[in-house]
């Protein structure tokens, strides 16, 4: 008798009359989260010193010599740049809206897009999980990506097809709960058994 794979639910399913709504909070990349985190206390502990070297004055930054005040702000930038994407390693969450008209998938930071998919154009709808690899900042060789530091790895376990065009989302959960989730949307009648593989 084959047992079903047990699962670490993380994904919250909320019900509401008209819609379900799945909030996924995405996987955390620990090793990366650990080394934006000492950038940020090592860079942000070095502006002080900076300010003190510099004779740095806030209150009159109009008076600095413009190439302590281009340095400071590249400071000042770098490190904004090194919270935000350590809020956003920590933070960032994927919600999943399903009504009986439509599917709607949003990445949720401090800004987020939607993307809104027609119910009756879902084919394929099924569950696989997909490994890829996304960029943190734009360079580094592009064949040879996942070996560097500033790129986070994305398993997506949804997968459909909508108007030919391939579709994944569900980063933050394994296949054992995606499965659970898609035979509960069959049972609400949120997916039509004609759209599943």
């Amino acid at each position: 008798m084959k047992t079903q794979k047990p699962y670490k639910r993380r994904a919250k399913i909320k019900e509401h009359e008209n819609y379900l709504k799945l909030v996924i909070p995405v996987r955390r990349m620990w090793f990366l989260i650990l080394v934006f985190l000492a950038v940020a206390l090592i860079w942000g502990a070095a502006v002080p010193g900076f300010i003190e070297t510099h004779s740095v004055n806030l209150k009159n930054l109009s008076g600095m010599p413009q190439k302590t005040l281009l340095t400071f702000a590249i400071v000042l930038l770098f490190n904004l740049f090194i919270i935000i994407t350590l809020l956003w390693l920590l933070f960032r969450t994927e919600i999943i809206i399903f009504d009986k008209t439509h599917l709607k998938i949003k990445k949720k930071f401090v800004f987020h897009r939607t993307r809104k998919y027609d119910i009756d154009e879902i084919d394929d709808f099924n569950v696989k999980e997909s490994l890829r690899y996304r960029k943190i900042v734009g360079f580094g060789h592009k064949n040879n990506h996942k070996k560097w530091l500033w790129t986070i790895e994305v398993r997506e376990v949804f997968n459909f097809f909508y108007k030919n065009t391939k579709v994944k989302f569900g980063n933050g959960i394994d296949e054992a709960e995606a499965k659970y989730i898609l035979k509960h949307l069959i049972e609400k009648g949120y997916l039509a058994p004609k759209s599943i593989n």
